[in-house]
């Protein structure tokens, strides 16, 4: 699980590399972590849930998958307009993880939840 430890390593990271590509490097393989704890926690989460469940977290899944494919889209189209300056490429690359990391985060909360409510239950 990607937790707030591995987030602060990030910032650590970040802040030991000084050059633009270095961080774009680590942000990409930020983006890939979180996207790879994304699939894992979902189908988690998945399993976890009755049918109709299932069902309503596949259409909100779809939902925030159109969603984030606008957003990515959006934040290139504004990043576009620095002309390519090196030193905004980092800070777009961080606005990309920050997508994938908020919706990790929310069905890892999602599931928390489940669990504790099994646990009751």
């Amino acid at each position: 699980c990607y937790n707030s430890e591995e987030g602060v390593n990030l910032e650590q990271m970040m802040a030991k590399e000084p050059r633009a590509q270095g961080q774009v490097e680590i942000l990409d393989k930020a983006y890939k972590l979180w996207d790879t704890e994304l699939n894992s926690v979902y189908k988690k989460l998945y399993t976890k849930l009755p049918s109709a469940g299932k069902r309503q977290l596949q259409a909100s899944q779809r939902s925030w998958i159109t969603w984030r494919d606008a957003e990515l889209k959006t934040i290139d189209a504004v990043f576009a307009t620095t002309d390519g300056a090196q030193m905004y490429l980092p800070i777009r690359k961080s606005f990309r993880v920050d997508v994938v990391r908020e919706r990790t985060l929310t069905l890892i909360k999602l599931l928390e939840v489940g669990d504790e409510g099994s646990k009751l239950g």
